[in-house]
C-alpha cells in the first residue's frame, strides 16, 4: 500500500500540478466560499470510480484464484494501473484526454511511464 501511495498517488499528484490551465478557467464564476469540496458531482465521481476500481480488482482476484495465479501481484497491478488510467482521465473538468492530448503534460506522461516501469520491476524482483 505504501508503494501505491508514494508512486501512483504522490508522484502523479506532483506531476498534475504542472497541468496547463483550462482555456476558459478565468471566465468561470468563482466557487462560493462555503461550497463543499465535493460539490458539482465530485462526490458521485469518487463513488463510481471507487466502485469501478473495486469491481475490476475483485474480478481480477476471482480470475487469478480460478487459474491458480499470483493473486496478490495481479490485484496490486490492477490497482496501480487503474490509478494511472484515472489520473490521465481527470486532467480536465470539461475536456477529455483525447481533446487535451496525451503529450500536453510531458511530466505527467513521464510519471505514468516511470510508475509502470518501476511497478513492473518491483513485481519481477519480488518473485525471486
Amino acid at each position: 500500500m505504501l508503494w501505491i501511495n508514494l508512486i501512483t498517488d504522490g508522484l502523479l499528484g506532483i506531476a498534475l500540478s504542472g497541468e496547463i490551465a483550462e482555456k476558459d478557467i478565468m471566465q468561470r464564476p468563482p466557487r462560493h466560499p462555503k461550497e463543499s469540496i465535493f460539490a458539482h458531482g465530485l462526490w458521485t465521481h469518487i463513488i463510481w470510480v471507487g466502485l469501478l476500481m473495486g469491481a475490476v480488482s475483485l474480478f481480477t482476484l476471482a480470475l487469478a484464484l480460478k487459474y491458480h495465479m499470483h493473486w496478490q501481484t495481479m490485484v496490486f497491478s490492477v490497482l496501480c494501473l487503474s490509478q494511472l488510467g484515472h489520473v490521465l482521465a481527470i486532467r480536465s473538468e470539461k475536456e477529455s484526454l483525447f481533446k487535451i492530448g496525451i503529450f500536453s503534460n510531458k511530466v505527467l506522461l513521464f510519471s505514468v511511464v516511470f510508475s509502470i516501469f518501476f511497478t513492473t520491476c518491483y513485481h519481477l524482483l519480488s518473485h525471486f
